[in-house]
């Protein structure tokens, strides 16, 4: 069985976060990429992630369960050890959840066009070309790893673009090129 109570620890200050998962394991993946991508729905757990690093915290399996009982064994933990790291102090989940066509058509509407862009804290402002200089550099050289390298040539592997794409990539390819025979002629 992979489904029950977990509990993320900081081995540092002994804080905690309480959950429940159908799929423990998986559940953990998630956390720990959303969290090494600084993007982590649980603004507590982030912060001490981003001061204590991944060492100081301690992934557990307190109690495996039937997955109709997640929520009611997760509200026994919360109120039992009172997470400091747990946003919510009562249990809940979005499983089991059927939702009408036109709640599902409103969600999927607000996660895409221009409602979700208009959300981002970047809609409709530029960054400064102070900025952007310093964001270049702050990426010039840096490298990637074999393994990263191997990954991204295999997720690109066997992509078709349209024609309007490679359009668009033979122009900038073109301009970059002719700007750059510019600047020889010129030095």
């Amino acid at each position: 069985m992979n489904s029950g109570i977990y509990q993320i620890k900081n081995t540092t200050n002994g804080k905690c976060y309480i959950g429940s998962a159908v799929n423990i394991q998986q559940r953990w993946a998630t956390h720990l990429s959303t969290l090494h991508h600084k993007c982590h729905y649980n603004f507590h757990l982030q912060r001490a992630f981003d001061k204590y690093n991944e060492e100081a915290f301690l992934f557990e399996v307190l109690e495996e369960t039937e997955p109709e009982m997640l929520i009611e064994r997760e509200q026994y933990y919360l109120d039992t050890f009172k997470p400091e790291y747990n946003i919510c102090p009562t249990a809940g989940s979005q499983l089991g959840i059927q939702r009408i066509e036109k709640i599902k058509q409103k969600i999927s509407a607000a996660n895409r066009g221009k409602q979700a862009g208009e959300r981002h804290p970047m809609y409709g402002k530029h960054h400064t070309e102070e900025t952007k200089c310093k964001m270049s550099r702050a990426l010039k050289g840096r490298l990637h790893t074999e393994e990263t390298k191997c990954k991204m040539s295999k997720a690109l592997k066997g992509r078709l673009h349209n024609e309007e794409t490679k359009r668009k990539i033979s122009e900038a390819l073109k301009a970059y090129w002719r700007r750059k025979r510019e600047k020889e002629q010129e030095s």
